[in-house]
């Protein structure tokens, strides 16, 4: 796995509750965006235990393993930032958008977990089914 300083930087974007996702920089295909606004939609209606109040992304391209990874900084309301975090699954540039939204959702799960609240994990029923709806 390359080095994070190696990666190139292909996507910058935040969410809030109030503003859904906001693009403010992409390098990727339109699956990846219409995968992150379906994201969006899901943290907005599947929250447990604490408000979360702005997610940060940056998405990195690793070009020894053609991998995107979503890194994201959460903020649960009260708190602060939690920092450029990443761990899960990655997915190709060119996977189709069930692929890429379901390696969006197995990167920001830990991520939120992580900061103090919940969101619904793909154990018991898959990531790509509480997406779809």
């Amino acid at each position: 796995m390359v080095p994070f300083d190696h990666r190139e930087q292909v996507l910058t974007a935040t969410w809030t509750p109030q503003d859904g996702v906001r693009v403010t920089f992409s390098d990727l295909p339109d699956p990846w965006l219409i995968s992150l606004d379906r994201l969006g939609r899901d943290l907005k209606v599947r929250q447990y235990g604490g408000d979360v109040e702005r997610i940060d992304w940056v998405a990195e391209y690793d070009p020894e393993g053609g991998w995107v990874w979503l890194l994201s900084s959460v903020t649960i309301a009260g708190h602060r930032p939690s920092g450029l975090g990443v761990s899960g699954m990655g997915a190709s540039v060119d996977d189709d958008e069930e692929k890429v939204l379901m390696s969006m959702a197995d990167l920001v799960q830990n991520e939120v977990a992580e900061s103090g609240t919940a969101w619904p994990w793909g154990d018991a029923v898959t990531a790509q089914s509480l997406l779809l709806q």
